[in-house]
């Protein structure tokens, strides 16, 4: 036999060798974890100490019974923590809505005079609430809240802006980034670019911003309690694509068009992994048990203190 054939099954003998050796030594710590399974203990610290370890041990993959046991007992931990969470936690917290923040003059002419805040009173209630010691919060700050049943900040409040007018950008905006207040937009992404609207670039500028966060607000905002499952579906997910093609943003609160919302709505939005949906139901109090119709507050033109802040 050539010397050079010889040279390469030698080298492909100790090569199976040290594989054999190797698989032997790294058996020991899965056959106690699977041991601690056996026995009915959770091997969730032993399995990461060695993850943990800086020995080879950690550079290798779990064995395939070892990760899905391990999979299924962080899923049972999981569904007990939720199972043990009180699904009567309520938060009182005030979540207004507006919608166009332009002068009135301007509204009147164009016919927004019913769902417009003059641009001025807008920023005097903005500026009533900075001096009045309230801290603006992003909605999901609220949603997290309700989810592991955290208290939130006294005097907090939640403001949001609805349907991605272009006056939220030229108005809005610019009392939000002058009051160091957050502000919630939430964008109808088939809309946008379109004649009253925002552009992308004006949506990217508030993304960048740490006083402005964007939302799903469906795609044509269309009422999702008065169309089809497949037509919801349709109007989230082609919103929340867009957010994330041209922002690069992952969303899971949606405001429902016009309130409409109805109980295929509710479930469709749970099937697409939505954790929370704010409505235009009236109130402050929100309960992890309605947090698919969380209710807001509707501001109009007069002082805050008419509102009860």
């Amino acid at each position: 036999m050539p010397k050079r054939q010889t040279k390469v099954i030698y080298g492909i003998i100790v090569l199976v060798l040290f594989s054999l050796i190797g698989l032997e030594l790294f058996k020991t710590p899965f056959v106690m974890a699977n041991q601690l399974l056996a026995d009915n203990q959770t091997p969730v610290v032993f399995a990461s100490s060695i993850l943990a370890s800086p020995t080879p041990y950690a550079e290798l993959p779990l064995a395939a019974n070892v990760e899905q046991s391990l999979a299924e007992i962080i899923t049972s931990q999981s569904a007990s923590e939720e199972a043990n969470l009180n699904k009567d936690y309520c938060i009182d917290v005030p979540v207004v809505t507006y919608h166009h923040i332009q002068p009135l003059e301007m509204a009147e002419k164009l016919g927004h005079k019913v769902l417009t805040v003059d641009n001025q009173m807008f920023e005097n209630q903005i500026k009533y609430l900075s001096e009045n010691g309230y801290t603006a919060l992003d909605a999901h700050d609220l949603v997290y809240a309700l989810q592991t049943q955290t208290p939130l900040p006294e005097k907090s409040i939640i403001i949001t802006i609805d349907d991605g007018y272009d006056d939220n950008y030229t108005y809005a905006f610019m009392v939000a980034k002058k009051y160091q207040f957050i502000m919630n937009f939430m964008i109808p992404t088939g809309l946008i670019g379109k004649s009253g609207y925002m552009q992308w670039e004006h949506l990217q500028e508030l993304k960048e911003s740490p006083y402005a966060t964007i939302y799903n607000h469906t795609n044509s905002h269309a009422p999702l309690g008065y169309i089809t499952k497949d037509n919801i579906i349709n109007e989230v997910t082609t919103a929340n694509e867009q957010l994330a093609l041209h922002l690069g943003l992952e969303n899971k609160i949606v405001t429902y068009p016009y309130g409409a919302y109805d109980d295929e709505a509710v479930q469709t939005l749970q099937e697409l992994d939505i954790s929370a949906a704010f409505s235009t139901d009236n109130g402050r109090t929100h309960c992890l048990s309605n947090i698919m119709k969380l209710p807001r507050m509707r501001i109009g033109n007069a002082p805050m203190n008419f509102y009860g802040f």
